[in-house]
């Protein structure tokens, strides 16, 4: 009877056992029990301050439940695993996870510690398609005598790479192979071939079993990337064709540029110094006359001083006629301005005389 009641209270209370977790600040904990994922009943985590608050409670039947950095999954084994990423100091506290069902109900306990970021956090490889490549870790001394293990991130979910095992140190899984060295407390990971599928974020860390349960303690993010052979050749070749691509559009520029300013320089137009050159003085007016000479004939006796014009028309077969050009000054310019005379146009009167042989 009394062996009745003990096991009808371990169904109504459920395991209630506890145990710690320490994982570290940046990291990630992968928490595997013995719980059986139920598909009946509600699966759920809560966070035990001021009585416990749900992160998740979900009941749908689903085999996986997300929500911010914390997911509940059920494994290979059909066991309950508990994910909670990217680890801050305050999500340090304890925790309550299960499955609720109407007559009982089976629940674990931990008591997860955060610890601040160690062995270098996260860092980035890169590498070629056909290559050999090897990514160490380092680890805390507290895991010194704990299995070393590789995970990689696929769809949202971690997929164990390579471990370290007992009782050797080294291990070899295909084309991926483990190995540890305590002398410097790291472990390495060596791949060989590459191909484009081993591209991705890879995590290292370790395994700490307690009983039943058992966690994993990731702390160090690598980013490995796969390029094709000749790649970077091609990049490198792109960037220089920019570059001389860009030189050769600013040198046409400032080609463009000292043309048209020589041009302008050269465009100054002449045709003001020549106007200069040919303008006479306002103030000297140019009297023509024509005037015809013979021997009898007796030149005029008056004439004007001022203004007066004479053309008198030579007969059809008379000689040459006579041309005078006098400056004089410009009424309409005043009288008291001085008329100047350029050198180049003297004020001298010019003539042509021919005596004729014959009297009229």
């Amino acid at each position: 009877m009394m062996i009745l009641l003990v096991f009808t209270l371990y169904l109504i209370t459920g395991t209630g056992n506890s145990f710690e977790v320490i994982g570290y600040s940046g990291g990630s904990v992968i928490i595997q029990s013995d719980l059986l994922w139920s598909l009946k009943g509600a699966k759920y985590i809560c966070k035990a301050v001021n009585g416990c608050a749900d992160i998740i409670n979900d009941q749908s039947g689903s085999k996986s439940f997300y929500e911010g950095r914390f997911s509940l999954n059920e494994n290979t084994e059909g066991k309950f695993t508990v994910w909670i990423k990217d680890l801050k100091p305050e999500d340090a506290a304890k925790y309550e996870f299960g499955v609720k069902e109407e007559k009982s109900s089976k629940k674990k306990e931990i008591e997860l510690k955060v610890e601040k970021d160690c062995c270098g956090g996260t860092a980035a490889v890169n590498t070629y398609l056909g290559e050999n490549v090897t990514v160490e870790c380092k680890y805390p001394d507290l895991f010194e005598e704990n299995d070393k293990v590789f995970f990689k991130l696929e769809n949202r979910s971690f997929t164990e790479i390579s471990n370290t095992g007992k009782p050797s140190p080294k291990v070899q899984r295909g084309r991926f192979s483990i190995s540890e060295d305590r002398s410097s407390k790291a472990f390495s990971l060596r791949i060989s071939n590459m191909t484009e599928d081993d591209g991705g974020v890879y995590f290292c860390g370790v395994w700490k079993s307690q009983q039943s349960d058992g966690y994993y303690s990731l702390y160090t993010q690598i980013q490995l990337q796969v390029t094709a052979p000749g790649s970077h050749v091609f990049v490198i070749t792109t960037i220089v064709c920019v570059c001389v691509a860009l030189l050769l559009i600013i040198g046409l520029a400032v080609i463009i540029y000292y043309v048209k300013h020589k041009k302008r320089q050269g465009s100054t137009p002449s045709s003001k110094t020549k106007r200069k050159d040919h303008e006479q003085d306002p103030s000297v007016v140019c009297n023509y006359a024509e005037v015809k000479h013979s021997r009898n004939a007796s030149a005029p006796t008056n004439t004007s001083d001022e203004d007066a014009h004479s053309t008198e028309q030579p007969p059809k077969d008379s000689g040459p006629t006579y041309a005078a050009v006098s400056f004089q000054k410009n009424p309409a310019v005043s009288t008291d301005a001085p008329a100047t005379l350029s050198k180049e146009e003297p004020a001298t009167m010019y003539g042509a005389i021919r005596h004729s042989t014959g009297l009229e």
